[in-house]
């Protein structure tokens, strides 16, 4: 295989988790890091070609297109960030040619105009997939007239264009005002508002789509988030996709109808034993490095070199896994005892940071989180 790989994105546990999966498959890709940080871990992993670290996107997607100007083969480009994602859609009719990316229906900003989570729930409705009841709010405009009943969620309309610490969770017409007089202060101009379902337990889907076909090796269950109720997960479980087929079968539809090439990411609240699809994310997941073997990112890879869908092996056998870095903060926070902590390191089968074949990438997340707590 003469195919080079690239990932863009940010100095996180998504971009080391692709550049393991690569690295372990005898394939050291090429990174375009956006980092501001002095001290970056990820390019300290071993499975690292070459890097270059810059300030925004644009910067990266420039030197990429130079880089690989001369390839005579397609480079993969694999984006691990909603920002990065959304900067080779932009740019998508400038890349085709040269590059496997991301795209839906061979079309450009079309991954832009399906990361907006209203746009997402009319396609959930349109295919027959439980939603979640949501409403857009232009804080300009809004005259108090609420379509989604309390408790509710506030979320940024599209990922890419804010931050996951600006969801806010209100149980009453007070926290609603208070949090759109914070999020205007932000520069929000208008926001999602969701139905807060008190689920059961909450699933993140991964998988990868080309030509129509739609490739989910499993399913993970979260086990452990963080921050509690809105945040990523920290501990969790990698189980069979066969008590989940009904919503499995309908992701495959929606990928089908969409037309989408790439890894996905998709959150499913189960309560009452029905599920509901959160959001889909156009891109590799933080914790996509949980399924192991499946190798979603490399997997996908190869089904673009070899233009039809290469399946990897499905999960039999259910396993547990961790961010071990992410999940000391339910210590810290008293969610969880150290000892209950201690015991989910030992009985996972995969830790997200550290890794004893490539270990440097944690010493340095590992200085990183000290530093940035010590001085926040």
């Amino acid at each position: 295989m003469n195919n080079k790989v690239a990932i863009i994105g940010n100095d996180h546990i998504n971009t080391l988790g692709v550049i393991r999966s690569f690295g372990e498959n005898n394939i050291k890709p090429y990174i375009f890091l956006i980092s501001n940080k002095k001290n970056n871990a990820v390019i300290k992993s071993k499975y690292v070609e070459k890097y270059w670290i810059f300030q925004n996107e644009e910067e990266a997607l420039s030197k990429i297109i130079n880089y690989f100007n001369d390839e005579k083969n397609k480079v993969a480009l694999i984006p691990t960030s909603d920002a990065s994602s959304l900067c080779l859609d932009n740019n998508y009719f400038k890349l085709k040619d040269k590059f496997y990316i991301p795209n839906i229906n061979d079309k450009e900003n079309y991954i832009y105009k399906f990361m907006d989570k209203n746009q997402q729930q009319k396609l959930f409705l349109k295919n027959d997939i439980k939603g979640i009841k949501s409403q857009v709010i232009n804080f300009d405009t809004f005259n108090g007239d609420f379509q989604v009943q309390f408790p509710i969620i506030l979320k940024p309309i599209i990922s890419a264009k804010g931050n996951k610490e600006d969801i806010k969770i209100c149980n009453n017409e007070e926290e609603f005002n208070y949090a759109r007089e914070h999020l205007i202060s932000l520069g929000y101009n208008e926001i999602l508002v969701q139905k807060f379902i008190k689920c059961d337990y909450e699933c993140d889907i991964q998988g990868f789509s080309i030509n129509g076909k739609t490739a989910i090796p499993g399913v993970i269950e979260k086990i452990r988030i963080y921050p509690p109720q809105k945040g990523s997960t920290t501990y969790g479980r990698v189980v069979s996709i066969e008590k989940y087929s009904q919503i499995i079968s309908g992701i495959k539809k929606i990928m089908k109808e969409l037309n989408y090439t790439g890894i996905f990411d998709i959150d499913v609240f189960i309560a009452n034993k029905i599920a509901y699809i959160n959001e889909i994310n156009f891109r590799n997941s933080a914790i996509s490095y949980a399924y192991g073997n499946s190798y979603i990112a490399y997997y996908w890879y190869l089904s673009c070199i070899s233009n039809k869908l290469i399946k990897p092996q499905d999960i039999k056998k259910e396993y547990t896994f961790i961010d071990e870095q992410a999940d000391i903060h339910n210590v810290i926070d008293k969610i969880i005892s150290i000892k209950d902590y201690q015991k989910s390191k030992k009985n996972a089968k995969i830790l997200l940071v550290k890794n004893q074949k490539d270990r440097k990438p944690a010493r340095i997340m590992f200085i990183n989180k000290v530093i940035g707590n010590i001085f926040k």
